[in-house]
């Protein structure tokens, strides 16, 4: 199978980099390793790109189980519709984490076993993650 002009013009001028960079070492004249060769073709011929992606990071204070306790709330970037996973510390200082997605328009918990206190906030939740959104 021969190689299209766009390979032989590639080809080209990879032997055109081994020309005008041809370098010897000092002691024993041989020439740079080819990979050097290569990675320079590849870095002139490479445009890069780069993708941004907001961390959306908070922590609000939350009254349950009436006592005020500290719930983090973490973005996760590689959900389309928007999900968050949030923790807690119970009251035996053990942390619990979950889930909330958005569904039809409203921030909803990812049914798993939670303790009531917890399932009792889904709707101050929503309106906690709604406001920091507008914020970002």
């Amino acid at each position: 199978m021969a190689a299209g002009p766009c390979c032989r013009n590639g080809l080209s001028r990879v032997l055109k980099l081994a020309n005008n960079y041809r370098a010897f070492y000092e002691d024993d004249q041989q020439f740079l390793d080819y990979s050097m060769v290569i990675a320079i073709f590849l870095h002139q011929n490479t445009i890069m790109q780069f993708k941004f992606t907001k961390n959306i990071q908070f922590t609000k204070l939350i009254k349950a189980n009436g006592r005020l306790k500290e719930f983090n709330f973490r973005k996760l970037n590689d959900h389309k519709e928007g999900m968050f996973t949030v923790d807690v510390v119970d009251e035996r200082d053990s942390r619990v984490f979950f889930s909330i997605q958005k569904i039809d328009n409203t921030w909803k918990i990812i049914q798993q076993p939670l303790p009531q206190w917890i399932l009792e906030n889904e709707q101050i939740f929503h309106d906690v993650i709604e406001e920091e959104l507008k914020l970002t």
